[in-house]
C-alpha cells in the first residue's frame, strides 16, 4: 500500500467512525488517540520484541490517522476545538506554561488551536508513513 492509499484509508476509516459513533465533541476524540497512540506503540513493541504480526501496528496507525481526520471532518469537533482550547488555554496548565517558557512566546488560545492543527497534520503524515512502511513485504536480504 503506497502513501496515498494509507492516507485514504484513514479518511474512510474516520467516515466510518462518524457514521456508527456519529458526532464527538473535541476530549472525546483527543482522548480516543491517546489511547490510539498507547496501542500503536503497544503494537510496534509486540512487533519488535514478541514477533507479532505486523498487520496489528497497519491497524493501529490507520485508526490513529483516522482520528486526525475526524477533527476535519466532525462540525461538533471543530466547534468544541475553540471553546476548548479557549479553555485549555485560560486554565492553568504546566503544559502550556512549559510551551510559553520555551518559546518564550506569549499566544492566544487562536494560536494554541492552530499549534494543535499543525501537530495533527504531521501525526497524520507519519501515520501514513507507518501504514506505508509496514504493508510493504519484508526485505529479508537487510
Amino acid at each position: 500500500m503506497n502513501y496515498e492509499e494509507s492516507i485514504e484509508k484513514m479518511y474512510l476509516q474516520s467516515k466510518k467512525n462518524i457514521a456508527k459513533f456519529g458526532h464527538q465533541n473535541f476530549n472525546v476524540i483527543l482522548e480516543a488517540m491517546v489511547e490510539e497512540l498507547g496501542a500503536l506503540a503497544q503494537a510496534y513493541l509486540q512487533f519488535e520484541y514478541e514477533g507479532k504480526p505486523r498487520q496489528r501496528i497497519v491497524e493501529e496507525a490507520v485508526d490513529l490517522g483516522a482520528l486526525c481526520f475526524q477533527f476535519d471532518l466532525d462540525p461538533l469537533v471543530v466547534r468544541t476545538a475553540g471553546n476548548e482550547m479557549t479553555d485549555l488555554y485560560n486554565s492553568p496548565s504546566p503544559t502550556i506554561d512549559l510551551l510559553r517558557v520555551l518559546t518564550n512566546l506569549s499566544f492566544t488560545a487562536g494560536q494554541a488551536n492552530c499549534i494543535v492543527c499543525h501537530e495533527l497534520k504531521r501525526v497524520l503524515f507519519i501515520c501514513g508513513n507507518i501504514v506505508e512502511a509496514f504493508t510493504k513485504p519484508i526485505n529479508k536480504e537487510n
